[in-house]
């Protein structure tokens, strides 16, 4: 019962979310689904939801400036001298390393929180969220598109 009632908070938030760019109003809808849907697919109580949700948006933010600073190292142009390339590079390797790292501490400091069974399952979690995230915003702009929607063979 409870994941029939999560999956459709989850559908009807998302549903009416994402045309292009999502406004603020939007992404916190997002934002929303996405808590309810990884709390419920983990299992989280309470408890473990209400130490573990402001941990893992402050990793998630963490992850998010460094994904950001690996984006700017990934442009290695033609033009650049090789040492600029190495340079990039190197840097590029030396974000990566950050991103394990990161990655290892919220790990060590959520698993006296949330049991490792639960924490095994986050980035399986994770990924099925996003799945779900495209396919309803694909459904969506199919959705808004004039003229017929058919898939099936005319003839």
């Amino acid at each position: 019962m409870k994941t029939k009632l999560s999956i459709i908070v989850l559908c009807f938030l998302l549903s009416n979310a994402i045309i292009g760019q999502p406004d603020q109003s939007q992404r916190d809808r997002i934002e929303s689904a996405r808590v309810a849907f990884i709390t419920d697919r983990l299992g989280l109580t309470p408890d473990e939801s209400a130490a573990f949700w402001p941990r893992f948006n402050a990793h998630q933010e963490k992850v998010r400036k460094l994904k950001k600073q690996m984006r700017k190292t990934t442009n290695i142009t033609e033009d650049m001298s090789e040492a600029e390339q190495d340079e990039a590079i190197t840097k590029h390797f030396k974000l990566q390393r950050q991103e394990i790292n990161l990655r290892q501490e919220f790990y060590n400091e959520i698993k006296s929180i949330v049991p490792i069974k639960k924490i095994a399952k986050l980035p399986q979690v994770e990924r099925e969220f996003k799945h779900e995230l495209l396919r309803k915003m694909k459904e969506h702009r199919q959705g808004n598109r004039p003229g017929p929607r058919s898939n099936s063979p005319k003839g």
